[in-house]
């Protein structure tokens, strides 16, 4: 057997077992499974691309541009690393807790100059840095400068306070007879009349005002030429606000309302309270409004009368005198309510006789707020 047909069997019993074919079977040889020129009749003439799910390429190359940002970022790893290193193993990881104190804040024994803090006066760090040079007489002359300068504030702080307290005033802060109207004082009383051009307050002031029209004016005219004795009896009862402040709830009232509500010239002021009968609210300040009657009574420029918002049931008010022991009268002002829109109880209703104007107020209030509200219309 020439070298030729020995090279041939080996290829070919190397195939065969390659394929699965035992060459002891008498495989055929290759050229007999795949015939001469197969792959032209094999292979079609289009090319496409299979995607292989499941599979990657072990250790990629990746671009410049992506390996840039893990190149620094190991670099930066590995500096911090080297640098807690040398923090550790630096000279004053071998010092002693004392010697790391000493080399921090000096020497104990030596001698520390008096320095005035950032925040002080600059003629006053300057006589201290003077005084520790051993400069006297610079550090006199600064003194000078920083007495000066404690003079001049303390007038300027004490225009700031007069100025203050007159604004204070104005805007009702402050009321009439407060220490900013004192002689003391007098040389910035003109301060309050100053026009501001400002239209906040009289825009304010129309809120708390309004003008009573032509028909719920002569409601009020007919309620009070009605054949009720508004005031009839007097007797004395305890009122919420015998546990109050009279002063603090009077200069309150003065701050809130003054210059908010209309006054009559001539000091002739109704006062219309609308209630519910068992209202919680209004068995609450009964003794207030008691209170009130009493002490207007007799009074020729004020009326002042309690009316019922919806209408009038004379058990209902028996009931009501029986547990707030009042003896105030009560009137049906079911229509009168409607003229001024009462919803709420308690409401209080202030109307001025010369130039019929009104203010109204909801809600809780006691003896010493309504008194004084009615001293400022009047203009008291």
């Amino acid at each position: 057997m020439t070298l030729e047909k020995v090279f041939a069997a080996g290829v070919a019993g190397v195939f065969s077992v390659m394929v699965g074919v035992p060459a002891a079977l008498g495989a055929a040889p290759p050229q007999e499974i795949y015939p001469r020129d197969s792959a032209k009749t094999v292979f079609g003439p289009e090319i496409f691309m299979v995607p292989q799910e499941g599979f990657s390429i072990l250790n990629p190359q990746k671009s410049k541009k992506e390996e840039e940002p893990v190149a620094k970022q190991l670099l930066t790893q590995e500096g911090q690393g080297q640098q807690q290193k040398q923090m550790e193993s630096g000279p004053d990881s071998q010092l002693t807790p004392q010697e790391r104190i000493l080399k921090e804040f000096g020497d104990p024994l030596e001698p520390v100059p008096v320095k005035g803090i950032e925040t002080a006066p600059k003629p006053y760090r300057a006589m201290l840095a003077a005084l520790n040079e051993g400069d006297e007489e610079l550090a006199f002359k600064y003194a000078v400068q920083y007495v000066r300068y404690m003079r001049d504030l303390e007038k300027i702080t004490s225009q700031a306070v007069a100025i203050e307290g007159q604004a204070m005033v104005r805007e009702n802060v402050l009321g009439p007879g407060s220490w900013p109207e004192s002689p003391e004082y007098s040389e910035y009383h003109f301060l309050q009349k100053i026009d501001l051009g400002d239209k906040s307050k009289e825009l304010e002031s129309k809120n708390y005002q309004s003008e009573l029209d032509a028909k719920t004016r002569d409601a009020i005219k007919r309620l009070k030429e009605s054949e009720h004795d508004l005031f009839s009896r007097a007797i004395s009862v305890s009122a919420l606000s015998d546990e109050l402040n009279e002063q603090e709830e009077r200069m309150q009232t003065r701050r809130m309302l003054s210059g908010r509500v209309p006054l009559d010239p001539q000091g002739r002021v109704d006062m219309f309270f609308f209630l519910r009968i068992y209202d919680r609210e209004v068995m609450a300040i009964a003794g207030d409004i008691e209170k009130l009657y009493q002490g207007l009574k007799g009074q020729d420029h004020v009326n002042f009368i309690v009316l019922t918002i919806d209408g009038l049931n004379p058990g209902a008010v028996d009931d009501f005198r029986r547990v707030t022991k009042t003896t105030f009268p009560i009137v049906n002002g079911e229509r009168l309510a409607q003229r001024f829109k009462v919803k709420r109880s308690p409401t209080m209703i202030y109307v001025t006789q010369t130039n019929n104007r009104f203010f109204q107020e909801e809600g809780l209030r006691n003896y010493y707020h309504w008194d004084e509200l009615l001293k400022i219309m009047q203009g008291k």
